[in-house]
């Protein structure tokens, strides 16, 4: 078997390759081909595309979410809400009875409680962006990036835009003359 191998590489110049989905010879297509015709090479794509064990025929008819009642395509036969770990999963675990239970309880009621009190009292949030960009290991990542061929692109190309801008802006402005 091993001396067929070795004739077959030493005969040709090329080494044999085989079709990706059925596996015939492949040696007669361009050298960086992976499937021997087009129908080959659409068959291997659906597969990957829909993975090992699920349809290869596309995706799996709609369904209806348990909470929202909107339609939603997934493989998981298991899968009742839209988005699972979003807002439809968490509405419906706080309905079941774990979730009652967990949110009634008296220490993860106070801890939100606790949370709720500290976002009013940081103006939403809007405080801890402005203290974190002041930081200086935060400033000095900011004028390394402007330093950067990137940023600089950037930079132009705000300023472009900006100069289109207020072109534009004195063009469509109405003169006012003496």
């Amino acid at each position: 078997m091993a001396d067929i191998a070795l004739n077959m590489q030493t005969d040709s110049s090329k080494p044999a390759r085989a079709c990706n989905w059925c596996g015939t010879d492949i040696s007669h297509r361009r050298s960086n081909a992976r499937n021997c015709n087009d129908e080959c090479r659409e068959a291997h794509a659906k597969f990957n595309r829909y993975g090992q064990g699920k349809s290869t025929f596309g995706p799996p008819a709609p369904k209806q979410c348990d909470n929202c009642g909107a339609l939603y395509s997934s493989f998981d036969p298991k899968r009742k809400y839209c988005e699972a770990k979003g807002p439809c999963g968490q509405a419906a675990y706080r309905k079941s009875e774990s979730g009652i239970a967990y949110f009634s309880r008296d220490d993860v009621r106070e801890r939100q409680r606790q949370a709720s009190r500290r976002h009013a009292a940081t103006d939403h949030g809007k405080n801890y962006y402005a203290e974190r960009d002041a930081l200086p290991h935060n400033v000095k990542r900011r004028e390394d990036y402007r330093r950067s061929l990137h940023g600089m692109q950037v930079n132009r190309e705000n300023q472009r835009n900006r100069m289109g801008d207020r072109a534009l802006a004195a063009i469509l402005t109405p003169m006012t003359g003496a």
